[in-house]
């Protein structure tokens, strides 16, 4: 189960969506959603698993104690989640499907869990160049007792399939294959 926020950003990209295709970046209006612009960001490919921010609300800043612009949101996660958060936003860059990270914010001896969305967006030449994002608290934030987040832990990392997208399911019975 999702936050109500994360679920109205998904319902409002899939909303603009189609086809298999991402939402155009031109048809994010953030007036839409003004109460989460400070949870908001952008994303832009750099290259493959490479995602520089290239804007960040006030929580974003806030929490990290920095303005992300230009940072790449790999680097926030603890070593051994990167390539994990890397191949997870190419994944759902390819099958055009939001991609919900569940994180622990990471600050001195305290944390805080995150729901961290991201969907991805089109340019006008229809290529996936960007990420649009969502930071949204599952645990009090004051929990971090006002200090910087030094790095993210990845609990969980889940693609949203398409509604319209079908899927086979495989089953093992006594090691043998069934449907």
């Amino acid at each position: 189960m999702s936050h109500s926020n994360t679920e109205f950003l998904i319902d409002y990209w899939q909303n603009r969506s189609f086809a298999g295709k991402p939402a155009a970046r031109s048809a994010i209006d953030p007036a839409d959603f003004p109460t989460l612009l400070p949870q908001i960001f952008i994303l832009g490919r750099k290259a493959a698993g490479l995602y520089g921010f290239r804007l960040s609300g006030g929580l974003l800043r806030d929490l990290h104690g920095r303005d992300l612009r230009g940072a790449d949101f790999s680097e926030l996660w603890s070593a051994d989640a990167r390539l994990s958060v890397q191949g997870a936003l190419e994944r759902a860059r390819r099958d055009v499907e939001p991609l919900r990270l569940k994180a622990r914010a990471i600050a001195g001896n305290h944390s805080a869990d995150l729901e961290i969305t991201l969907m991805p967006l089109s340019n006008e030449a229809g290529v996936t160049d960007r990420m649009l994002g969502l930071y949204q608290p599952v645990t009090p934030l004051a929990r971090l007792r006002g200090l910087s987040i030094e790095k993210l832990l990845l609990l969980d990392a889940d693609a949203e399939p398409r509604p319209e997208r079908g899927y086979i399911r495989l089953a093992v019975v006594g090691g043998q294959r069934v449907g």
